[in-house]
């Protein structure tokens, strides 16, 4: 049990720090090379396929947020971003 426990706290401390690496990544190109009518999507390597998509969250996320919202899940603070994300 102790070699599972060492297992996952071992992969999530790896998918922390790549993420954290892409974030800091991301950040500094968008900083260094964007201009101010520039997007996130268009630095990225297949940006076209997320400006072509009609929704940007898919319908079985929306089902999961409306059972989040439904149960009060989520911390208000959270459920507040989503809420004027999602009115937008």
């Amino acid at each position: 049990m102790e070699c599972l426990e060492f297992f996952e706290k071992e992969k999530r401390h790896e998918a922390n720090l790549a993420a954290y690496t892409q974030a800091i990544g991301w950040s500094g190109l968008f900083n260094g090379f964007a201009g101010e009518k520039t997007s996130p999507a268009d630095l990225l390597p297949f940006g076209q396929e997320l400006k072509e998509q009609e929704k940007l969250i898919s319908s079985p996320t929306l089902r999961i947020l409306k059972k989040l919202f439904a149960n009060n899940a989520l911390k208000p603070q959270v459920m507040g971003a989503l809420a004027r994300y999602l009115d937008d």
